[in-house]
């Protein structure tokens, strides 16, 4: 524990510019990995499913089949 309060008044200036260093090292790296993780992320949300051509077909006999007479009121 001697040892440890000798460093610190030794070493106090050297002690707290790298540890300030590696803090903004830190933040930097975890800044830039949350920037990058969100617009992949953006990126996967926003990109529009290839879509196929669709074609519409009418089943005109079973519309003539259809008993739509107590649809309409009078």
């Amino acid at each position: 524990m001697i040892s440890m309060k000798l460093f610190f008044k030794k070493h106090t200036e050297g002690f707290l510019t790298t540890f300030a260093i590696l803090l903004v090292g830190i933040t930097a790296w975890c800044f830039i990995w949350g920037m990058t993780f969100l617009v992949q992320n953006l990126n996967d949300i926003f990109a529009a499913p290839a879509v196929g051509a669709q074609t519409v077909s009418f089943n005109l006999s079973g519309a003539q089949s259809l008993n739509l007479k107590g649809l309409s009121s009078p």
